[in-house]
C-alpha cells in the first residue's frame, strides 16, 4: 500500500507531501484535511489516484487564474497554456470549467475585448482580426462576431478603417522624395495589415497618388 512518508508546510501555500517518497505538487490545506493525510498513513490505489487527481485539479485553477490576471485569454489558448505545464487533460478542463463558472473565461468577451483594443492601439483589417482570433480558439462565428461588434462599437465601416489609415499613414510618408518609392511602401504596410489587394491600391491611389508626369 502506498504510504505517506513526508507532510510538511512549505514556503507560500499548500503543503509538502510526498507518498513512498515521490514529491507531489503542492496540495492545498483542504485537501490534505480532506484526505486527512498525515506522516504515515497509507493509501490504497484508488485513493491514491484521487489525491493525485485533486491536486492536479487544483494546480490546473491556480495556475489558469494567474495567467487570467496578467490578460483575458481564449478558453482554447489557456488550455494550450495549462497542457504546456504538463498538467493532465482532465485536470485543465476541471480548472477551465470553474474559470467559466467564475466569469473569468468567456470567449465572447474575450473577442470583443480583443478587438478592441486593437482597432484602438494596432488597427488592421477586419479578415486579419478574424485570422488573429481563430489562431487563439476562438471558433468563426464568435470572432465574426466580435469584429463586427468593434467595428460598430468604433463606428466605422471597413472601407472607412482602411482610408483613415491610408490617410494617416500617407502623411508621414508624404516627404518621402521618391513618390513611387513612398506608394510601395504605403501599399506593403496595408497589405500587412489585412486588406485586400486591389482595396489597397485604390487606397494608396486616393491618398497618395502618382506624381504628375514631369514636363518634356
Amino acid at each position: 500500500m502506498p504510504v505517506v512518508t513526508r507532510i510538511e508546510p512549505r514556503r507560500g501555500a499548500g503543503l509538502l507531501v510526498e507518498i513512498d517518497e515521490e514529491r507531489l505538487r503542492p496540495v492545498p490545506r483542504p485537501v490534505a484535511e480532506a484526505f486527512e493525510l498525515r506522516a504515515g498513513l497509507e493509501l490504497s490505489p484508488a485513493r491514491t489516484a484521487a489525491l493525485r487527481a485533486e491536486v492536479d485539479r487544483y494546480a490546473a485553477r491556480d495556475a489558469a487564474l494567474r495567467l487570467l490576471a496578467r490578460r483575458p485569454y481564449a478558453r482554447a489558448e489557456l488550455a494550450r497554456r495549462l497542457g504546456r505545464r504538463g498538467l493532465p487533460p482532465e485536470a485543465v478542463e476541471w480548472a477551465l470549467a470553474r474559470c467559466e463558472a467564475l466569469g473569468y473565461l468567456d470567449d465572447s468577451e474575450f473577442a470583443v475585448s480583443y478587438v478592441r483594443d486593437r482597432l484602438r492601439l494596432r488597427p488592421r483589417a477586419p479578415a486579419l482580426l478574424r485570422d488573429e482570433l481563430r489562431a487563439r480558439g476562438v471558433d468563426p462565428a464568435t470572432a465574426a462576431a466580435a469584429v463586427e461588434a468593434g467595428l460598430a462599437e468604433a463606428g466605422i465601416a471597413e472601407g472607412d478603417l482602411l482610408r483613415r489609415l491610408a490617410t494617416r499613414r500617407a502623411r508621414a510618408l508624404a516627404g518621402t522624395p521618391d513618390r513611387e518609392a513612398a506608394r510601395r511602401r504605403l501599399a506593403g504596410w496595408l497589405r500587412r495589415r489585412g486588406f485586400a489587394p486591389g482595396d489597397v491600391r485604390d487606397a494608396v491611389d486616393e491618398s497618395l497618388p502618382p506624381a504628375p508626369p514631369r514636363p518634356d
